[in-house]
């Protein structure tokens, strides 16, 4: 399952009489933490600080999480990749949350995938850990709605995410007018 978390897209998509329902994943993982995930559930987390991972089984009184926080920059090491891809297989979790950052927790989970023997739920969450145990916060709701929830990311971090929301995130205006067959509208 893929699920659009970008107002911004949404809002693109709209452009071309497509019509995309938004839900943050920020919000998604969320709502599984408080409402789905139940306190004996195993639940596997691979990114993250074992600080903010112990203080989230606290919080949410969870009693089986296993996590693995891969070094910086692993995707590009092939062993490093098999460790992670190893350690998700292996944790026969229910949930696993790939908190390393896009794309390289989609690239995991599809590593993963393609190996065949995981079980249960997988969730690309990006920062959304970082933001229920408070670590990190989340824009202000105005902000979120105005589509304006990554300048207020730029600013806290423009260190790393500048990049992403300066240089790769803009490309999506090059797929829609390739998509759309080079017709604005």
């Amino acid at each position: 399952m893929v699920l659009c978390d970008s107002r911004i897209l949404a809002r693109l998509a709209r452009r071309f009489s497509f019509s995309l329902q938004v839900l943050p994943g920020s919000d998604l993982t969320s709502q599984m933490f408080r409402a789905v995930i139940k306190p004996e559930d195993r639940v596997a987390i691979v990114g993250g600080r074992a600080a903010e991972i112990k203080e989230l089984a606290r919080s949410f009184e969870l009693r089986n999480v296993c996590h693995y926080n891969p070094p910086m920059g692993f995707i590009h090491d092939p062993v490093e990749v098999a460790k992670a891809v190893r350690f998700v297989i292996a944790s026969r979790a229910r949930y696993t949350f790939f908190a390393v950052g896009s794309p390289q927790q989609e690239i995991l989970a599809y590593r993963i995938s393609r190996a065949g023997g995981a079980t249960g739920i997988g969730l690309c969450v990006g920062a959304s850990l970082d933001f229920l145990t408070g670590t990190q916060a989340r824009a202000p709701a105005i902000m979120q709605r105005m589509s304006l929830e990554w300048l207020y990311r730029l600013q806290s971090d423009p260190g790393r995410l500048w990049r992403r929301y300066l240089l790769d995130g803009p490309g999506i205006l090059k797929i829609a007018w390739r998509w759309n067959g080079g017709r604005v509208r």
